[in-house]
């Protein structure tokens, strides 16, 4: 039987690209709203990581309650040309386009011969409510956890089992909250 010839995937890479941009857009747009964690905890640790030398400040872990991988971003951040509100939320916003492509993966891969629902269920993620709520007015960082989450499921999917634990550390390394897709494990 002849192989199938590939197919174009432009299209749905274009509008998952506006999708993203309009995401973007869509957080922008309270980008100036300061939550009460920003101000009580956030300002105060880039501050201190700025004042420090950014990852320099990182020696002294006692000025947050936070897991380093997050304080690494929050100093890298540091060397963006914007303020520490757009900094931190730049950091959650980006995160949420990389949970979208994750969860748009795991879509592509149990339906290979579908070329748009990929697309759709990026449009869903990015689109959660309470997705863009907590990056985009908020600055939480919730999505970061929800990623490394979902890579560990979009690897138990590939039948790679040796890396869904992998993913599943950097998940618990940048929380220390408990995540409901642990029951996938007995899937491998």
């Amino acid at each position: 039987m002849p192989a199938s010839p590939p197919v174009d995937r432009r299209p749905q890479l274009l509008v998952m690209l506006l999708l993203a941009a309009a995401g973007v857009a869509l957080r922008w747009w309270f980008v100036d709203f300061e939550s009460g964690d920003f101000r009580t905890f956030l300002s105060r640790w880039y501050a201190h990581l700025q004042a420090t030398g950014h990852l320099a400040g990182l020696r002294d872990d006692s000025f947050s309650n936070y897991n380093t991988p997050y304080l690494v971003l929050l100093a890298l951040a540091g060397y963006l040309p914007v303020s520490a509100l757009a900094a931190v939320k730049a950091i959650s916003i980006g995160f949420d386009l990389l949970l979208a492509w994750a969860g748009s993966r795991i879509v592509a891969r149990l339906r290979p011969a579908s070329a748009w629902p990929p697309v759709g269920a990026f449009a869903l993620v990015l689109a959660l409510p309470t997705v863009a709520m907590n990056s985009g007015v908020w600055g939480q960082c919730d999505s970061i956890y929800a990623t490394f989450c979902l890579l560990a499921v979009l690897a138990l999917v590939d039948r790679r089992p040796w890396a869904a634990p992998a993913w599943w550390g950097w998940r618990s390394r940048s929380s220390s909250r408990p995540c409901s897709c642990c029951p996938c494990w007995s899937r491998c």
